[in-house]
């Protein structure tokens, strides 16, 4: 950064990205309003709200699973979507 400053005569701008857990607190409405405001077909969002938003999981711990529940937020994690569709929620930020 100074090697940057001395050449440049400014000051660098650094920013740094926290996305622990980031497939997991994905607002996917948000993903939704990008694709449709991009121009994506009306067919192909349905088929990726359908996908992603009727989806029920549960979780299974020592032999043991719960009742199935429905995720509000997210995107499915090892589906080879998601990180496409994580990259629509940051498209905004760059």
């Amino acid at each position: 950064m100074q090697s940057y400053y001395r050449r440049s005569h400014r000051f660098p701008v650094v920013a740094f990205l926290d996305i622990k857990s980031a497939y997991d607190t994905v607002d996917r409405r948000v993903i939704w309003d990008a694709l449709s405001r991009s121009g994506a077909s009306s067919p192909f969002l349905s088929l990726l709200v359908h996908l992603f938003d009727d989806v029920s999981v549960s979780v299974l711990v020592s032999n043991h699973s719960s009742t199935a529940f429905s995720p509000v937020t997210g995107v499915l994690q090892g589906s080879v979507l998601s990180p496409h569709l994580y990259s629509v929620q940051l498209s905004p930020l760059c």
